[in-house]
């Protein structure tokens, strides 16, 4: 594929500094086959809830990493209330659109990803003014990830706006790319013509894995969870099965929960309310240093709340990514069927929201023999392979081609 220059409209990109999206790493690896990339990124940081990135009074601010350009763009405060946040993706969308037109070079393809429609909307206005070929890239289901949210006249036209404007876009892009492997089948579902589409992971770099530190006598089991605090994961269904796992019978064990979000400080106290002594809430770490965490782990853990129709195309959490990349077994409890961790043979699978189900997977592990952890650890290593981002790259630029 000759040298070509790509606008990436992301809301919530981030770098490696930062709790971040696969998506610096897929920019990244463009810019190593000889293209360019810029991303148009929000400056208030999704995991922080703050601004993060250049002056609280600049509009956007530039900066290069490892060759990927970002601009932080100026927007109202991330908000998990819904008209906050609304107010958040529309002050996105006009300012991508501000600073995209004033950009002296302009792009061959623009890429607007999905959450939200508006800055998939900037996305097609920009490819539109600067005469570009529109991509859309779809990481959720709009708009029915927002029907968990709220409820009324007033949402309910929302949600009307934002599904005309989806299959607007969804008529307009050249290509949509999606990280749900069942994208296909919910075109087919909904009785949608598209022009064409094609399946892109969540990608990472495959990297040695870290070495596990010396096992120290009497050291405790370690359950570990690293991502996002939001209602989403369902984290309090982790410490109910914590606190169903300890007893004086059962083996020693901790659950470390590490990240940000919306939900923490509702975690937090719920972790004291359930008088749980085993559970130890810890600060994010940038996505560079995930891996030295998890090399800490006994046993990762993965849980999501069933939200409906959203999550029944599929998934791939970046934290999945990191967690298979760290060789370490699985407990996951997830609201469909994937193949791909079923029969690969990496932990249990465990019913999501019930912490019961969860328990017993926990328990089961603690009482494995070493030797089989480590085939499971061993095991999700090798399906790591399917999202190691040269691949991922490889077949997106045969797509364009």
């Amino acid at each position: 594929m000759k040298s070509s220059t790509f606008w990436l409209v992301n809301h919530y990109a981030s770098t490696p500094d930062q709790p971040s999206t696969s998506a610096f790493i897929f920019g990244r690896e463009l810019v190593r086959r000889g293209h360019s990339v810029v991303f148009f990124a929000s400056a208030q940081n999704y995991y922080f809830q703050r601004r993060t990135k250049g002056r609280a009074w600049s509009l956007y601010h530039r900066e290069e990493v490892e060759g990927v350009v970002f601009y932080w763009l100026a927007t109202t405060r991330i908000s998990s209330r819904p008209v906050a946040r609304m107010m958040n993706m529309l002050s996105f969308a006009f300012v991508t659109l501000l600073v995209g037109l004033t950009r002296r070079q302009g792009p061959d393809y623009v890429i607007g990803t999905c959450p939200h429609p508006l800055a998939g909307a900037a996305a097609w206005l920009l490819s539109a003014f600067r005469r570009a070929t529109f991509i859309y890239e779809i990481r959720d289901i709009w708009p029915e990830s927002l029907e968990r949210y709220s409820s009324g006249l007033l949402w309910k036209v929302t949600i009307g706006f934002f599904r005309q404007l989806q299959n607007f876009l969804y008529r307009r892009a050249n290509l949509i790319m999606s990280v749900l492997p069942g994208i296909d089948r919910y075109f087919a579902e909904a009785g949608m013509k598209v022009r064409r589409t094609a399946y892109l992971p969540n990608c990472i770099e495959i990297t040695p894995r870290m070495a596990t530190p010396e096992r120290v006598a009497g050291r405790p089991f370690r359950f570990y969870y690293v991502g996002g605090f939001s209602k989403y994961q369902g984290l309090d269904v982790l410490v109910d099965a914590a606190v169903l796992s300890a007893g004086p019978t059962a083996p020693p064990f901790e659950l470390h929960l590490v990240g940000a979000g919306s939900e923490k400080a509702v975690i937090e106290a719920y972790v004291r309310e359930r008088a749980a002594t085993n559970v130890f809430v810890h600060p994010p770490v940038p996505r560079s240093d995930v891996q030295k965490v998890l090399a800490d782990s006994d046993c990762n853990l993965f849980h999501l709340s069933d939200i409906g129709e959203a999550l029944h195309y599929g998934i791939s959490p970046n934290k999945l990514i990191e967690y298979l990349l760290s060789g370490k077994p699985l407990i996951y409890a997830i609201p469909f069927d994937w193949d791909l961790l079923t029969e690969a043979g990496i932990g249990y699978a465990a019913t999501c929201g019930d912490a019961e189900s969860v328990s017993r997977a926990m328990r089961a592990m603690l009482e494995m023999q070493p030797g089989d952890r480590e085939t499971m650890g061993m095991n999700a290593r090798r399906i790591c392979q399917n999202f190691d981002v040269r691949s991922v790259v490889d077949r997106f630029e045969q797509v364009l081609a």
